[in-house]
């Protein structure tokens, strides 16, 4: 099985752009509403968002899909869980590795999305 890498690559970008822009977002709305660490909530909401969106550009761009999804999304979440322990995140090793499967899953399930929208905007399309 090959790996359309410059899907992945696309999904990747896609996914940390996509958790910027829910995690400021969110940001700013908590801070409005004086939630307690608005920043840390933001980035757990921001997280899963970015793992869906990121699988989806990445299944989107592949023939296999939800294999690409999970790939794109296990990439993200394992970025954002080394980042997250270089920058002093007290997580212990299953919070890490439960992180990581919903990667693979929120990813899969974004590449699944995507080729259900292939799939009813050509029926006929054979991958």
């Amino acid at each position: 099985m090959r790996i359309h890498w410059l899907g992945v690559v696309y999904g990747l970008a896609t996914a940390f752009l996509g958790m910027a822009l829910v995690t400021l977002g969110g940001w700013l709305v908590l801070a409005l509403v004086s939630v307690d660490d608005p920043a840390v909530v933001a980035a757990v909401i921001g997280a899963p968002v970015g793992a869906l969106v990121g699988g989806f550009i990445g299944g989107r761009t592949a023939v296999r899909s939800v294999f690409h999804g999970a790939i794109v999304g296990v990439l993200f979440a394992g970025a954002v869980t080394i980042i997250s322990v270089l920058d002093g995140s007290p997580a212990s090793l299953p919070t890490m590795v439960g992180f990581l499967l919903a990667g693979v899953v929120l990813g899969g399930v974004g590449g699944w999305l995507a080729e259900v929208r292939r799939s009813r905007r050509d029926p006929t399309a054979v991958d």
